[in-house]
């Protein structure tokens, strides 16, 4: 599937050359390092578990504007994270993706919309953990003077794994009508998005935003943890964990808090620091409350 995705992606790429007025390309590097509080979303505090992490990403595209207030991009992406304390959870990406804006006049100071598309693989130290992703979304932003922008939007992501759970459904307590035996890594989330920025007078940018999640969450647990066995909608043997632990898909809702602060550093080059505050709420179990810092150096190249 990804690969055909990737073939159309080419093609409209071939078939926007032949069309559009100018073109600007672009390709930033990033490397990261941070620390995340509860990876496994564990439920249990003996499921908690944090980890340092280090990561790094490639991505490049370029800008197409067939007409003065339309802007078309076209962009890929590669990266890979690594946990230093659990590296089952480590894991490469690719994507590729597109979105299309529309200004609604002319000026800085006029609304954009903006509507994207892409597809990704993630592919994990253990098979369990591999799935396909696709995401859409739409937005509108709009800046209010020469510092502050805002900006609110909807997304939708669905996951889809790409092997089979090693696992005996019928031994599990499932709820009749209410649990199935599928891939945990089987789910869509739809998401609820608002943000500000706001730029200092020596250049930093400081950003603050909230996302609601409604849809689903997959949590690491050691064996057995009844609440989840019943209320599971899918239970399989965990690789992260050598499978000595479960991991289950839940049906649940988020509250997600973050702010960052980037910094300039030279012409093509910034340091992030970013803070990002979760809390899941899950149907009938109860709460996963997740934390993390990170420091991203961002190259243009």
């Amino acid at each position: 599937m990804l690969n055909r995705i990737v073939v159309y992606t080419f093609s409209v790429v071939s078939f926007l050359g032949a069309t559009v007025v100018h073109g600007n390309g672009f390709m930033d590097l990033l490397v990261a390092s941070g620390y995340e509080e509860n990876l496994p979303r564990g439920y249990l505090d003996k499921d908690i578990q944090g980890s340092r992490f280090l990561g790094a990403s490639l991505s490049a595209g370029k800008l197409y504007q067939p007409l003065a207030n339309t802007s078309i991009v076209l962009s890929g992406s590669a990266g890979y994270s690594s946990y230093l304390e659990q590296h089952g959870f480590d894991y490469g990406s690719l994507e590729i993706a597109t979105s299309l804006q529309q200004k609604f006049g002319m000026g800085a100071y006029t609304p954009r919309i903006t509507l994207g598309v892409g597809a990704g693989r993630e592919e994990s130290e253990g098979l369990q953990r591999d799935r396909n992703l696709f995401r859409y979304s739409l937005g509108i932003s709009q800046r209010l003077n020469q510092a502050l922008e805002i900006s609110a939007g909807f997304s939708r992501e669905i996951s889809r794994g790409t092997d089979e759970p090693a696992i005996d459904f019928s031994e599990l307590p499932y709820l009749p009508g209410i649990t199935r035996p599928v891939d945990p890594m089987d789910y869509r989330n739809r998401t609820l998005s608002g943000s500000l920025s706001y730029t200092l007078r020596n250049g930093w940018l400081w950003s603050a935003g909230y996302r609601y999640l409604h849809g689903h969450i997959v949590s690491s647990a050691v064996p057995p943890v009844k609440e989840l066995f019943i209320h599971a909608k899918a239970v399989a043997l965990d690789p992260a964990y050598d499978q000595e632990r479960l991991m289950y898909l839940m049906n649940a809702d988020a509250d997600m808090w973050s702010t960052s602060l980037s910094i300039p550093w030279g012409d093509d080059t910034a340091l992030d620091f970013a803070y990002q505050w979760q809390n899941f709420d899950v149907d009938d179990v109860g709460s996963y409350k997740n934390s993390q810092f990170s420091i991203t150096l961002v190259h243009q190249i």
